[in-house]
């Protein structure tokens, strides 16, 4: 049980890294970008819930996932 709680814990805790990763990375980006676009840009953040933008990104993972599922001792 507590390994299962150790997996769940690391998982959360790379989810969140992930996540901040890319809220930086798309921050750089429109800074490095700032005078190709409209000057008011707006970041929609990872961490803003208001934006739903984890939302949508947990819809991508999911959709992205391969599912191997296939019976066992399946009788024909």
């Amino acid at each position: 049980m507590l390994s299962g709680l150790k997996n769940t814990v690391c998982g959360l805790r790379t989810n969140r890294m992930l996540l901040q990763l890319i809220d930086r990375e798309l921050d750089r980006y429109a800074e490095e970008n700032r005078q190709r676009f409209d000057s008011n840009i707006k970041v929609l953040h990872m961490w803003d819930a208001e934006t739903g933008m984890i939302d949508r990104w947990h819809n991508y993972c999911k959709k992205q996932m391969r599912d191997s599922f296939h019976m066992l001792d399946e009788k024909n």
